[in-house]
């Protein structure tokens, strides 16, 4: 009787720590041109909050958002642009990608991009 008891009780502290384990979710959408998708585990659903995330960065860095970072930047023709902190940090790694990939990486091939026709106009 007592090792029944004791497998029962075995069995339903299993069971307790299996319901509380969340299931693998993915989220699917398109952003910044692209397609996305982000697989998850969590118990609720954070497709709205990743596709809102995912907006905000654009509308903060897109070059094809009036007022963001970049149209600034591109708009400003060299003069001073004040940055927020997120900004730079993104800037910084940026200009780090190009120079440690050699330019691999580069954040100006847009007039390039568009010469070859590649990027739908905007």
């Amino acid at each position: 009787m007592r090792k029944w008891a004791s497998l029962c009780l075995l069995a339903a502290i299993l069971l307790s720590f299996t319901a509380c384990s969340s299931l693998e979710k993915t989220a699917v959408g398109i952003s910044m041109g692209s397609d996305y998708t982000a697989k998850y585990r969590y118990n609720g659903d954070l497709d709205d909050e990743i596709a809102e995330m995912l907006s905000s960065i654009e509308e903060s860095f897109s070059l094809r958002v009036e007022g963001s970072v970049v149209s600034e930047i591109n708009a400003s023709r060299g003069e001073r642009v004040t940055l927020t902190g997120e900004a730079r940090a993104v800037m910084r790694r940026v200009f780090r990608l190009a120079m440690v990939t050699n330019d691999a990486f580069d954040p100006a091939v847009l007039p390039l991009v568009e010469l070859w026709g590649f990027d739908p106009p905007f």
